[in-house]
């Protein structure tokens, strides 16, 4: 008898250090319309591999991928701006910027743009889910949400806001149609925006390693 209960603890002990080492599997949610999300996805699949997790994502609109993550369905967001972690407090930033997009105004006229500031008197549009923009805006800016970046433009040409705030990435499919050839794309020196990984903090543990991992990975 006591031969098989230590064969079973030294079988136990023995899969310790394996299932450690699995790690486990994490789900994040992924918008279709987020050009940049592809490497984004691609870096964290590295990262989470070495540590060895396996990572599912699934399709689901922006907004409702920061509330399902915040509130736990979803283990945390691929990327997000710095500025949402007062507004989502179970979630926690991986410390080590994942990608950059820069963020272009969109407008029926050429603007002079030179801060955040010149914003105030303006009617602007973001994407619904794009809520880090609000906290750079100033409170004196009228904020239209749109659901998506083709709405955003129509906002724009249909003469309902000034300008729209997007990522560059992601209008030029657009920006050929008949409709939008007469706008302008007035790039801002002051829209290069770092994006972080998030964690629910359910999974606080494991930011170190994932910010130690993604860290080494970028500096290769």
């Amino acid at each position: 008898m006591k031969t098989i209960v230590c064969a079973v603890i030294l079988l136990a002990c023995l899969a310790m250090p394996v299932q450690a080492k699995a790690g486990g599997h994490l789900v994040f949610g992924v918008s279709e319309q987020m050009a940049f999300s592809d490497n984004a996805r691609q870096l964290l699949q590295r990262v989470y591999s070495s540590l060895g997790y396996t990572l599912e994502f699934r399709p689901i609109p922006m907004l409702r991928s920061l509330k399902e993550a915040n509130n736990g369905r979803l283990d945390g967001e691929i990327c997000r701006m710095q500025a949402i972690a007062s507004q989502y407090a179970n979630l926690v930033r991986v410390g080590v910027p994942l990608c950059t997009i820069q963020v272009v105004a969109v407008a029926a006229q050429p603007l002079e743009l030179s801060g955040w500031e010149d914003f105030a008197d303006l009617r602007v549009a973001r994407r619904r889910g794009a809520v880090g923009l609000n906290s750079m805006l100033p409170s004196e800016a009228t904020v239209m949400v749109a659901p998506d970046v083709q709405k955003a433009l129509d906002f724009v040409a249909g003469g309902r806001v000034d300008v729209a705030l997007l990522a560059r990435s992601n209008i030029y499919p657009w920006m050929h149609a008949s409709q939008y050839k007469q706008l302008h794309v007035i790039p801002l020196q002051f829209g290069r925006i770092s994006l972080y990984h998030y964690l629910h903090k359910d999974h606080a543990d494991l930011v170190p390693r994932v910010e130690s991992a993604l860290r080494d990975l970028l500096s290769q």
